[in-house]
């Protein structure tokens, strides 16, 4: 029986179709995995980096002049938070829709840039005016000068570029030479209290060193040059980006907030410290989280990949469950590498705080992940709201009821990251069954 030729050029158009999504799905798997080497590797260059620095600075500086270095660099934190504003992630999305335009892509940056232009200037009068209300900053003025021009060139960085195109090595790349730079420069020439204002100094021209290195890898890489149209443009990008900086800002509330009504509440220093400790053990295990986050929410947004979400939750449920019992176990243990003798007596509240690694790992995945990949910004933020919001109302609820103690802060922090799990689960998971039925 002869095949018509019409009928054979269907099955051969099947089969060349069904080869290429074979190798576009192998493909896609090798590239997530180099980012997420990227990413590991961006992770203990951070871990590592500062553990040789600060101690250095710390002895040389003194106590005095390395508290003006803290002081002055938790308020960069938030002021990179706000110049950020999201735009790592939103633009991140516009990038992977536009990459095949690299006119579009292009015009996209310029925006961003506009849109961070202005950001620069209303975070300089924000901390201008902190500046002078603050006895610290106002007798180092000079200093938060400098280190907010570290952070404003930082920001600049077009970082979204290369995760819309899921090239993360670069980034990695990156940071590890010009905090090399630094670590080197600070040996050589941070010599007394007197040499402070090099540290600022040093992080000004190392932010230019990446700010240079990511612009010129940006047109060799991609042959994506910035286009300037409008301020209008740019503001409309800047406000699709705030959803996504309420979200990430939000978030940041379950610990710092927490921290600062315990600080009010507490009075035994001791029990301030077994808090923060306890936070540090957490946070170190979180930290392992970020990388999975980072390379899967490109590859998610490209391609929708919720087979690969179904296999992470499928392998993540067992590992996690008794990666957490393990760790509740050996309280006592990490508390003693983290802090000595004195820490070990908090075991029992370590444990308790032990199932926020397991709820804010599913928070993690089922987060931008998949519900910024199959936009439900909305929902996402929602989610980290309303987490934020328990932490709020309930802390300050403990604490003018005189109940806050390091006993109830540990309950509501678990809740917190329960609600945030719960609620995104509930939109992601309908997701990733539709699609597994489709």
């Amino acid at each position: 029986m002869q095949v018509s030729t019409t009928k054979y050029s269907t099955i051969r158009r099947g089969l060349r179709l069904m080869t290429e999504k074979k190798y576009q799905g192998g493909k896609g798997m090798r590239i997530l995995a180099e980012n997420l080497f990227s990413q590991y590797g961006l992770q203990v260059a951070k871990y590592i980096i500062p553990f040789l620095t600060l101690p250095y600075l710390a002895r040389v500086l003194g106590a005095d002049a390395y508290a003006i270095r803290a002081y002055v660099l938790s308020l960069m934190t938030f002021v990179q938070v706000f110049l950020d504003c999201g735009f790592n992630l939103s633009a991140t999305k516009e990038v992977v829709t536009l990459r095949s335009n690299k006119k579009a892509v292009g015009k996209l940056v310029g925006d961003v840039l506009l849109a961070k232009f202005f950001l620069i200037a209303i975070g300089a009068a924000a901390t201008f005016v902190i500046t002078l209300a603050l006895p610290i900053l106002r007798a180092n003025v000079l200093y938060v000068v400098l280190a907010y021009s570290a952070v404003a060139f930082n920001c600049l960085c077009p970082d979204f570029v290369f995760i819309g195109y899921e090239k993360m090595m670069p980034l990695t790349t990156r940071y590890v030479v010009s905090k090399m730079l630094c670590l080197v420069l600070t040996f050589l020439l941070i010599k007394s209290p007197q040499d402070l204002l090099l540290v600022p100094a040093l992080d000004v021209l190392t932010s230019c060193v990446a700010l240079v290195w990511t612009w010129v890898g940006m047109r060799k890489r991609f042959g994506v040059q910035c286009i300037f149209s409008n301020f209008k443009d740019a503001f409309g990008t800047l406000k699709d980006s705030l959803l996504y900086f309420v979200s990430n800002a939000s978030s940041s509330v379950h610990n710092s907030f927490l921290t600062l009504v315990i600080g009010v509440a507490v009075t035994n220093q001791a029990e301030i410290a077994y808090w923060s400790v306890m936070l540090t053990a957490i946070s170190a295990v979180q930290s392992l989280y970020s990388p999975i986050g980072s390379a899967l929410y490109p590859h998610m947004l490209t391609r929708k990949d919720t087979s690969l979400i179904r296999k992470l939750t499928a392998i993540a449920l067992p590992v996690l469950t008794l990666g957490c019992a393990a760790f509740a176990l050996l309280a006592n243990v990490v508390l003693f590498i983290l802090g000595g003798d004195e820490y070990v007596i908090a075991a029992p509240l370590l444990q308790v705080l032990t199932p926020v690694l397991w709820f804010s790992f599913f928070g993690m995945l089922y987060g931008w992940p998949v519900l910024g990949a199959f936009d439900k910004v909305k929902e996402m933020t929602i989610s980290t709201a309303f987490g934020a919001a328990f932490v709020i109302v309930s802390s300050l609820l403990l604490l003018f009821c005189h109940l806050l103690t390091i006993q109830t802060a540990v309950v509501v922090r678990v809740i917190s990251e329960a609600i945030v799990c719960v609620m995104r689960s509930f939109h992601a998971l309908p997701l990733i069954s539709k699609r597994a039925n489709s």
